[in-house]
């Protein structure tokens, strides 16, 4: 096994919906993966919001569950 062999690579998803964060391993699979919804705010009709903040947290709680 090479050191590159063992290298792990994170990646975060920021959707509408949901965080995540998936590690991947070099040849590509997954080796772990973790979703937090968010909230989505309709102040009007056909208006779309998201807590900045929430969103943060979000990410932060994706990362730290793998």
């Amino acid at each position: 096994m090479t050191k590159n062999d063992a290298a792990l690579y994170l990646a975060v998803d920021q959707g509408c919906h949901a965080a995540r964060a998936i590690v991947f391993n070099a040849q590509g699979h997954i080796q772990a993966a973790a979703r937090q919804e968010i909230t989505t705010l309709r102040p009007r009709p056909s208006w779309i919001e998201h807590d900045p903040e929430e969103i943060i947290e979000a990410v932060r709680h994706s990362v730290r569950e793998l």
